[in-house]
């Protein structure tokens, strides 16, 4: 069976629109850096922020683990993809699609490369097996120059483990139905995301796993990788956190020392 996230792609960008408020809030992060400056994006999906940097003239390396949200990325991307390069880094105003995994795309770049590392829409909890999430920040401090950032956008998991469940507003697209739910396992210390797509006269039910990393969770990892905490907010607008946000979205910067 494919994949929930290959199921979806036709129609992730009218489920999942651009963000303008995250494009603002991304370059007012990045806003010392100059025309070529390197980004990854690991989970990019079908590549809306991946493309939006582009056209700021940022280099970008972006990565999706499924090949089905890639292949639309590269289309939706014209002449701004990459293509034909052996480089990790495509040109200045351009993106280079991949299909990997977050760390495997972290560990291929060459080391201090990365001005940014991008990890958005709650993609970081998908890494659920033992270690993964000890390994995804030494790769991306690897990856960073100092004074790079990396930018994390999760769920607020602290709220969701307090309500037991979340229940995510239905998406609706062309023909399609999409609801989410969120419910905190406490037998495996993960979070079952339960989805059912309702199309054509079908229902299609879907669970899989994530890991409810807390901020607090990150922060440990993220200094013995060399990533100092440099902010934690709400929302795009750059909101102060509090404990009843929806999401969160944090940032880390490069010292160039690990431990």
């Amino acid at each position: 069976m494919d994949s929930l996230y290959s199921r979806l792609a036709d129609q992730w960008d009218f489920l999942f629109p651009p963000d303008s408020e995250r494009i603002s809030f991304l370059t007012e992060i990045l806003d010392n850096l100059t025309s070529g400056a390197r980004i990854i994006e690991v989970g990019c999906g079908t590549g809306a922020t991946a493309i939006s940097l582009a056209t700021l003239d940022y280099a970008v390396a972006a990565s999706d683990l499924d090949t089905d949200m890639t292949k639309i990325a590269q289309r939706s991307a014209g002449e701004r993809a990459s293509s034909g390069s052996e480089d990790y880094y495509p040109q200045a105003g351009q993106v280079r699609f991949t299909a990997d995994d977050m760390i495997g795309a972290l560990e291929k770049a060459p080391a201090h490369s990365a001005h940014a590392v991008l990890c958005l829409g709650n993609t970081l909890p998908h890494l659920t097996a033992a270690g993964e999430m000890r390994r995804f920040f030494p790769a991306a401090g690897t990856a960073l120059v100092t004074g790079g950032k990396l930018v994390i956008q999760i769920l607020n998991y602290p709220r969701i483990l307090r309500l037991g469940s979340l229940e995510l507003p239905d998406l609706e697209g062309d023909g399609l139905l999409f609801r989410r739910r969120q419910t905190f396992d406490a037998d495996s210390g993960l979070v079952i995301f339960d989805t059912e797509v309702e199309s054509g006269g079908r229902t299609e039910h879907r669970s899989h796993s994530l890991l409810p990393v807390d901020v607090k969770d990150l922060k440990n990892p993220a200094l013995e990788a060399g990533l100092a905490p440099s902010g934690i907010f709400r929302d795009w607008e750059g909101t102060e956190f509090d404990g009843s946000a929806p999401w969160l979205v944090s940032t880390y910067t490069s010292t160039g020392e690990s431990s």
